[in-house]
């Protein structure tokens, strides 16, 4: 959204279209997960390190006298909401 003339070449039909056939070829025919999907299956230990990115802050909660921030982690295909502790919610602001 920000950078349409950078970004137009890889978000046309054919590139979109393509990352949808490699994503499906992946997980149902080759019968892969990511990361994330194996731990919200419970397939995996919510304890197995993994790298997200943040794709969006919701928002900030008041919660007990101190603010807490609501955020969109991705692994590039699945999404998972998570609330950060005080100490990293100071990083956001």
């Amino acid at each position: 959204r920000s950078f349409p003339s950078h970004f137009s070449r890889y978000l046309c039909k054919m590139n979109v279209h393509k990352q949808l056939r490699y994503r499906f070829e992946r997980e149902c025919i080759g019968a892969e997960r990511s990361s994330l999907r194996l731990i919200l299956n419970r397939d995996e230990s919510a304890g197995r390190f993994i790298t997200l990115c943040v794709c969006q802050i919701l928002s900030t909660i008041e919660e007990d006298n101190c603010a807490l921030s609501r955020l969109e982690l991705t692994d590039g295909w699945y999404s998972i909401q998570a609330v950060l502790d005080a100490r990293l919610t100071a990083f956001v602001e």
